[in-house]
């Protein structure tokens, strides 16, 4: 009795590990947590790195005062919740500036960010992740550009039971917004489906008033970039392993036709955030192997791989700029290349990366 019960659990083992892997073996999408490639430990340019504040997970270009400088969110990700901060870099400068942020008691914690000039203000716009009585708060606020000092805007909150947790965000200079719920909640059970390739994610869109769901079934969603010029919303897929281009038609979302990356044979796993550069290229930064990234998660002492490349938007077409296998930069969340540099940005630890190198 004992051996044939023994025999079943094994056979139950076995089913279920070869499920396991013919499922991240044929599947479109999900999270898989094993084949992590061998990836190089040096970088063939100079490099430096430079401090910021816990957290540097996203940067964006601000030019309000007259000259090209990254504004940098951070947010400790490590044990207890400290409170957030921003810094600026000016490019070509080998130290970045913590900014002044008023109110000084403000309490935020940022994720993703972006610049927006509207009505002549340059506003930088931040979804925070917050804790009121123990409850997880999320929501969208603002703050006026003013050299070295960030104004919180005190009129401006944004929180709706769509806005579930959002990741990044996209302001139109009209103010409307688009946003990444990259699950549907913070639950074991949301996780789990998501790391199973259920499409439990989406964007919402505010129009000012209210919100809206404008594209739903995505996995694990991360950036996002619009083009008000050409008309394409593109976003990071990335537990499908994609960057999707969407079009926009009268300011609605095409459904019917999304463009992929994986059309052109590439898989870009965990893609995080997206930004584009001076010549209309999207950058991202991608996080390849799962398990080595929830490692880094509990120490900086484990590393988790990278990857780096930018994406032509008219062909979807991707080129491979850098793969390193963390020990220099882990978790990486943001890249631009500009002037001859090449900017990473992390989830956790407290710098980013500055590689001078051409394109």
């Amino acid at each position: 009795m004992i051996k044939k019960l023994f025999l079943g659990i094994l056979g139950f083992i076995a089913i279920a590990a070869l499920t396991f892997h013919l499922y991240f073996q044929y599947s479109y999408c999900g999270v898989a947590p094993y084949n992590c490639p061998t990836y190089p430990s040096e970088i063939a340019h100079p490099y430096q790195k430079i401090m910021t504040g816990y957290g540097p997970e996203d940067f964006a270009l601000d030019t309000s005062s007259g000259y090209k400088r990254l504004i940098i969110s951070c947010s400790p990700r490590r044990g207890e919740q400290e409170n957030g901060s921003f810094y600026s870099l000016k490019i070509g400068s080998s130290r970045s500036q913590k900014f002044t942020v008023i109110p000084s008691n403000l309490e935020f914690h940022p994720h993703g960010i972006y610049i927006s000039h509207i009505d002549e203000t340059y506003w930088l716009y931040a979804i925070s992740h917050d804790k009121v009585d123990e409850q997880n708060v999320d929501r969208i606020i603002r703050f006026a550009i003013s050299g070295d000092t960030l104004f919180f805007d005190k009129n401006f909150e944004l929180k709706d039971p769509l806005l579930k947790i959002p990741n990044d965000l996209h302001v139109m200079n009209d103010g409307t917004i688009y946003a990444t719920n990259y699950l549907k909640s913070q639950s074991f059970t949301s996780s789990l489906l998501t790391a199973w390739g259920k499409k439990t994610g989406d964007i919402v869109y505010y129009n000012g008033k209210d919100w809206k769901i404008v594209v739903d079934d995505l996995c694990y969603p991360n950036g996002i970039w619009i083009s008000d010029i050409s008309d394409q919303l593109i976003v990071a897929n990335g537990a499908c392993q994609e960057i999707l281009k969407y079009s926009l038609i009268n300011g609605a979302v095409d459904l019917s036709s999304p463009i992929s990356t994986r059309h052109n044979d590439t898989k870009i796993p965990m893609g995080d955030n997206l930004i584009v550069d001076d010549k209309g290229r999207i950058w991202t930064a991608n996080h390849p192997c799962t398990l080595e990234f929830l490692s880094h998660v509990e120490s900086p002492d484990n590393h988790s791989p990278i990857e780096i490349r930018y994406i032509d938007t008219t062909t979807m077409r991707s080129r491979t700029v850098l793969s390193h296998d963390g020990s220099i930069i882990s978790a990486a969340s943001t890249a631009l290349f500009i002037d001859g540099h090449l900017f990473i940005s992390q989830v956790f630890d407290p710098y980013i990366l500055d590689i001078k190198m051409q394109l």
